[in-house]
């Protein structure tokens, strides 16, 4: 477990939040935040890169799955089904928000090892985790 530095914190805190803030400004352009800051810190600090790259897959995730039930919903409103998948596109795009929030409050705090749910097991830069 690597611990993060000031500069570094701030740093993974700011990859986290910025995924949180471009999904409120503009939906489905979270991973863009932590991109750029992945782009930038890539060669000079792992972790901060672990961080990024975390937050911008768990990003694209949310961003997909809401625009792919929000597809469905629209194809099948007909039908009557598609008003309740329309409704559960909004929890992804909720989730985009909320998680990150936590994930930079988090971080923040110390805990340098934060993985997000799901994402954590399939980034190839994450931590093995302990049985």
């Amino acid at each position: 477990m690597g611990h993060l530095d000031t500069e570094d914190r701030n740093w993974a805190v700011l990859a986290h939040a910025s995924g949180a803030l471009s999904t409120v400004i503009i939906p489905s352009v979270g991973f863009l935040g932590p991109l750029l800051i992945w782009f930038l810190r890539k060669d000079q600090s792992a972790e901060v890169a672990r961080h990024a790259r975390q937050a911008m897959v768990f990003q694209l995730a949310m961003s997909v799955l809401a625009w792919v039930l929000g597809a469905m919903g629209s194809a099948l409103v007909c039908v009557g089904v598609g008003f309740v998948l329309l409704a559960a596109a909004v929890v992804p795009w909720l989730a985009a928000i909320i998680v990150p929030i936590v994930a930079a409050v988090r971080v923040n705090n110390g805990e340098d090892d934060f993985e997000y749910p799901f994402v954590g097991q399939l980034d190839p830069g994450s931590r093995p985790r302990l049985q």
